[in-house]
């Protein structure tokens, strides 16, 4: 009869910190939904490392993207790949289009 997390009863395994980057990325999209409020103080608080000191500025990263890359346990060269092929598609669309 002891007392216990109600998380557990929930389907998490691991409780702790939000977001733990040990957890699988499984359960941080479980996170993201049950508690968008702190999705949104760690995203004002990613834009203010950047802002303070340039963090991701390397890469030109938004808070957004930085956050996706940690939910989803992505290195940051992912997101920029996937930019590059957002860029090869709209390129490719507009060519498509002006040959018509």
């Amino acid at each position: 009869n002891m007392p216990y997390c109600k998380l557990y009863d929930m389907g998490f395994t691991r409780i702790g910190c939000m977001f733990c980057p040990m957890s699988r990325p499984k359960t941080k999209a479980i996170e993201r939904q049950m508690y968008p409020r702190m999705e949104t103080a760690y995203k004002k608080a990613i834009q203010f490392c950047i802002d303070r000191n340039g963090y991701g500025n390397t890469h030109q990263m938004s808070a957004d993207e930085i956050f996706d890359c940690w939910v989803n346990n992505q290195p940051f060269s992912a997101v920029l790949e996937k930019r590059k092929q957002l860029n090869i598609e709209f390129e490719n669309a507009q060519k498509i289009a002006s040959d018509r």
